[in-house]
């Protein structure tokens, strides 16, 4: 994994919008994001697996066969989705919708790869008014993407996008010191310790000619500095804020559970969230 981080190409192209809390534009965080997940130092869904696949199986064998991917970093949500459920032989559909190209365009070679039909749509979730309606929407992370006073806009999309007894399967961040509700970033002890955990975990699987290995391990650091400083969050303060903020949005929580977060330097917890509609 640690050589995929060195040899996976800037996917940025196409990147021309703004994710909410993240500056402007939203290049740095395509190119950096696979790297990193590679390196295994970003928290993604990979860290649910068992989660998200209890939770599409569960809603899929409620009859539910139109799946919405609400937000996506790259195409892991998307192989997670695949990996869980049969879908050519249930007929079972799935959308992802993002604002920006880069994941998609990521979304689209993943599904060509596996042979998947997979419809991806560049758009803002919460100005989308597409004619049907959907089971399952799923999402890791999405909602601390935005201000608090924000996500009412995302919870109602949501809910207008799902059939009468649809769900959402997601993943939030949790931060018990983020009483304020401001968006949180790494400070400077913790970024410099990001950019050298980074160059650590790269080094494991660099040649060792020095000048090579010098320009990786430089082209590490770059990456990870880019991340640790233009992140910014929103995360919850704690597990059951989280929950009220599903019910106060009209869903039915049906499964709420804590998980670690071992690899964050914003979230010291995750909340689990399977809700109704």
């Amino acid at each position: 994994m640690t050589s995929d981080a060195i040899r996976t190409e800037p996917t940025s192209r196409g990147c021309s919008s703004s994710r909410a809390g993240t500056g402007p534009g939203c290049s740095w965080y395509h190119d950096s994001w696979p790297r990193l997940r590679a390196l295994g130092l970003v928290s993604c869904p990979d860290d649910h697996a068992t989660f998200y696949r209890r939770s599409l199986m569960q809603a899929i064998g409620d009859g539910h066969d139109e799946i919405l991917i609400s937000g996506a970093a790259d195409e892991v949500m998307l192989r997670h989705v695949v990996d869980a459920l049969p879908l050519s032989a249930r007929g079972i559909r799935v959308t992802v919708v993002d604002v920006c190209a880069a994941p998609l365009d990521r979304c689209r070679r993943f599904a060509t790869e596996v042979g998947a039909q997979v419809e991806t749509i560049r758009c803002d979730l919460t100005a989308w008014s597409p004619r049907r309606r959907f089971d399952v929407i799923v999402t890791d992370s999405f909602l601390t993407r935005f201000a608090p006073v924000d996500r009412s806009a995302v919870f109602a999309a949501w809910r207008r996008l799902l059939r009468s007894g649809g769900c959402v399967v997601t993943t939030a961040g949790v931060n018990e010191s983020n009483s304020n509700g401001r968006p949180i970033r790494m400070n400077r002890a913790d970024a410099q310790r990001f950019v050298e955990l980074a160059a650590e975990a790269a080094s494991h699987d660099l040649p060792r000619e020095t000048r090579a290995r010098e320009h990786q391990l430089a082209a590490v650091r770059e990456f990870a500095s880019m991340y640790s400083r233009q992140l910014r969050t929103y995360p919850f303060r704690t597990v059951g804020d989280v929950t009220r903020a599903f019910t106060d949005a009209g869903f039915s929580v049906m499964h709420s559970e804590a998980a670690m977060a071992p690899r964050e330097f914003i979230f010291t917890g995750m909340s689990r969230i399977l809700a109704e509609c």
